[in-house]
């Protein structure tokens, strides 16, 4: 499942995201894992991001919110950025961000989901934060169910296929988010069963379906 996380992060968030595809396969076997998985799956591919676009975008129409969180949202900016720096230590960056998503409290976790649909903030951010719901999986699914089924034009004023993108890319980490505690739990599948029919994006539905199915 974390193999799932890593391909969606490649196919739809572009070279910026090669980072955070290392914090979620960990180790060269499970990247070529990933890849074998990417080529499985080009019956649904995402467009690649060209995120200097979208950055040109992102926000068009949309209001800064008030954060839930205001010291884990600047946490969230700091890790954001940090991303971005040369010589980050993937290892560690790896372990952290588990470790952040275990001891999520309801707080952080609100924080991230409001991050997280919030066009007004930065891609990065909004990428981490859906990162790190998706890491805690079966506890985070409030959140990420909430993700999952946000309209794509609600949380963006769509200016182009790259933005859709994103935003659909988003979804469908927290749809792999929400699976992944889903083999051998029926009450995992019964509850993606029946957000299924609350996505309005047909793309983000039909992926949620096919992963669904899948399980069966």
């Amino acid at each position: 499942m974390k193999n799932n996380r890593a391909v969606v992060l490649v196919m739809a968030l572009g070279v910026v995201l090669v980072a955070v595809l290392l914090w979620s396969v960990g180790n060269a076997v499970r990247a070529r894992q990933a890849a074998q998985f990417a080529r499985l799956s080009n019956a649904m591919p995402l467009p690649v991001m060209d995120m200097d676009h979208v950055s040109s975008v992102q926000g068009a129409g949309a209001t800064q919110l008030a954060p839930v969180d205001a010291k884990f949202q600047k946490w969230i900016r700091d890790e954001a950025r940090a991303s971005d720096e040369p010589g980050v230590d993937l290892p560690a960056k790896n372990k952290e961000m588990l470790k952040v998503a275990k001891e999520l409290t309801p707080s952080n976790k609100k924080q991230l989901l409001q991050t997280a649909q919030n066009s007004a903030a930065p891609s990065r951010e909004r990428i981490l934060s859906t990162y790190i719901l998706a890491e805690a999986g079966e506890r985070a699914q409030t959140e990420l169910k909430q993700m999952i089924v946000t309209p794509v034009g609600q949380s963006a004023q769509i200016g182009s296929d790259a933005q859709a993108g994103q935003e659909r890319s988003l979804r469908i980490l927290a749809v792999e988010g929400f699976l992944s505690h889903a083999e051998g739990n029926p009450s995992v599948k019964g509850s993606m069963a029946k957000i299924v029919p609350e996505i309005q994006d047909d793309y983000v539905r039909k992926y949620a379906e096919r992963r669904l199915n899948e399980l069966k």
